[in-house]
């Protein structure tokens, strides 16, 4: 069963250090998945394209429509209180928790996020 996490983008970051969270979130998928093999991580790649951009992920619901095979307003009524966030999603295949959430404490600057949520929990708890 894979562990949901949600990284939040800190609000008053500059398009600079939106590009740098966008090269962390890469680098740690990219090293994680070469120094364990029993790790799979799958990542929200429209929201992360906006980061590599030096933009604000946009809503969930408009990043779903923009695949094509929804519209907006479905996407959103489907989505409920989640079609607004701006949060990038990881589905990372794992066993350990705590494993995990150190792993993404050490590959991801806290400084550029309110907080890395692995499943229900933050990153610190």
């Amino acid at each position: 069963m894979p562990v949901i996490c949600q990284v939040i983008p800190k609000k008053d970051l500059s398009s600079g250090e939106l590009r740098s969270l966008a090269e962390s979130l890469r680098q740690w998928c990219q090293s994680e998945s070469a120094s364990r093999r029993d790790v799979m991580i799958q990542v929200e790649g429209r929201g992360l394209a906006d980061l590599e951009r030096g933009e604000y992920p946009r809503p969930l619901a408009q990043r779903i429509a923009d695949g094509g095979a929804i519209d907006p307003d479905q996407a959103a009524l489907e989505l409920g209180e989640a079609a607004t966030s701006r949060n990038i999603e990881l589905r990372i295949a794992c066993d350990d928790r705590d494993a995990l959430a150190a792993s993404l404490r050490d590959g991801i600057p806290a400084s550029l996020v309110e907080d890395v949520l692995v499943g229900d929990a933050s990153w610190s708890e």
